[in-house]
């Protein structure tokens, strides 16, 4: 069996690990007691069925794993929540993933966005930064912007990876020509996609109906890359995360 994997923000502090260089493994003798509450220890104890002795990873989103096994696991009668005990043996910083793709798309309708995160998640992507065009219709609230933290939580221990996905603040053109990021934009009149060897991406997806003939102008004349994704066209949440796969896909694969 896999060890069963618990996002736990606050591994670092517990583990003294507060500023670990990537590549960093330590071995904890003793080991290192943590409780774990609430859904993260009912969702082990109840769901995944995990008893003591079980081999148990904790991961703080920011690089930083923990690997253990399960200890005690019990229902706390004051408080009426699932606790978990965890004796850590051993911690491990990771290097993020390479390339690191920012990616920068208007928010989808409705529950799409949270679709379009956790598969942006999934296929590697560093953050995801609203993008503000002439033609985008959504801007997401508040409070619609932190339960995407949840949703970032969630596919993190879905697909293993070390670091969350980051949920940037809203940019448009300008700032982020402005910003010496190396842009490219995902458009039909451009050529398939080539690897540029760069460690560090913006990826521009535009909005439904496309970016306006305007906007696409000043990425060109800006030395933006305008590249193309696919055979048909799609919508903002699939064409995302597809062109996201396919840039860390050729560019890993020149390495």
């Amino acid at each position: 069996m896999g060890s069963h994997l618990i996002f736990h923000p606050d591994l670092n502090a517990q583990t003294g690990d507060q500023s670990p260089e990537p590549g960093h493994v330590r071995d904890l003798t003793p080991a290192i007691t943590v409780t774990i509450r609430g859904d993260e220890a009912h969702h082990a104890i109840r769901v995944k069925r995990l008893v003591t002795g079980d081999p148990i990873s904790l991961c703080d989103g920011a690089g930083l794993i923990a690997q253990g096994n399960v200890g005690d696991t019990r229902k706390n009668k004051r408080t009426d929540e699932w606790e978990l005990d965890v004796a850590l043996t051993s911690v491990a910083c990771a290097k993020p993933t390479t390339p690191r793709i920012c990616v920068h798309a208007p928010a989808p309708k409705g529950d799409a966005l949270e679709s379009m995160i956790d598969g942006l998640s999934q296929v590697g992507a560093a953050a995801w930064i609203p993008f503000d065009c002439e033609r985008a219709i959504v801007d997401p609230r508040e409070g619609k912007l932190r339960r995407l933290k949840r949703t970032a939580e969630e596919s993190l221990k879905q697909c293993g990876r070390t670091h969350l996905i980051g949920i940037g603040e809203s940019m448009n053109a300008e700032t982020l020509l402005s910003s010496g990021a190396r842009v490219i934009v995902a458009d039909k009149s451009g050529a398939p996609y080539r690897a540029t060897g760069e460690d560090s991406l913006a990826l521009v997806i535009g909005p439904e109906g496309g970016l306006s003939p305007n906007e696409l102008e000043t990425f060109r004349t800006r030395g933006a890359i305008i590249a193309d994704f696919g055979v048909h066209v799609m919508r903002i949440e699939v064409a995302a995360v597809a062109a996201c796969a396919i840039l860390i896909h050729a560019e890993r694969t020149r390495r």
